[in-house]
């Protein structure tokens, strides 16, 4: 359906395409599928969660922990927002991960190295491109939620899908033409 709207829509007259998601490899799929030359962005608010969890995996121990973490994670952002991920991995390099956490902090670090060709943040920026999904996110919740995850509401998937459309064509005027005084 996405790629079929996006045809509708003339998306292959544009002079690029920016496919921003969330990291999902499920969206990495649909993305190499049906926009194979699209510029890929992984979105930047879930890649500086990804920082938090990177950093609360690391043993700080001794005096001032607490205040070398917080300045350890502000350092790893900043070097995120411009598109340093060497920088990041580089930062937390010196320490070791928490006991037990050996695995989890492997997973974090691999999750900067895989996505780092997607994390190019300030060049990002310096284009005038979009680096969040949320304002995708806010019109899911009007357009889906809104309407579908009321109190005892429960949905079969073409019944869902088909209220979905209704709902997206409400909000388009595509369904009242100029009438607003519905959805």
């Amino acid at each position: 359906m996405l790629a079929r709207l996006a045809f509708e829509c003339g998306i292959y007259g544009c002079d690029g395409i920016v496919f921003l998601s969330d990291g999902a490899s499920w969206l990495k799929t649909v993305k190499d599928k049906h926009f194979p030359s699209a510029l890929s962005i992984l979105d930047l608010y879930h890649a500086i969660e990804h920082v938090s969890v990177l950093v609360g995996l690391l043993k700080i121990t001794g005096p001032n922990a607490k205040q070398r973490r917080e300045a350890l994670k502000e350092a790893s952002v900043w070097l995120l927002r411009v598109g340093d991920i060497d920088g990041v991995l580089k930062g937390v390099k010196q320490y070791e991960a928490k006991s037990g956490k050996a695995s989890a902090l492997k997973r974090e670090k691999e999750y900067f190295s895989n996505n780092s060709g997607r994390m190019q943040y300030g060049a990002y920026a310096w284009a005038g491109l979009f680096m969040g999904s949320g304002v995708v996110e806010a019109a899911c919740k009007v357009i889906a939620w809104a309407r579908m995850k009321q109190s005892g509401m429960k949905w079969l998937k073409a019944s869902a899908e088909g209220m979905g459309a209704l709902r997206c064509a409400i909000k388009n005027n595509e369904f009242w033409g100029s009438y607003r005084g519905c959805a």
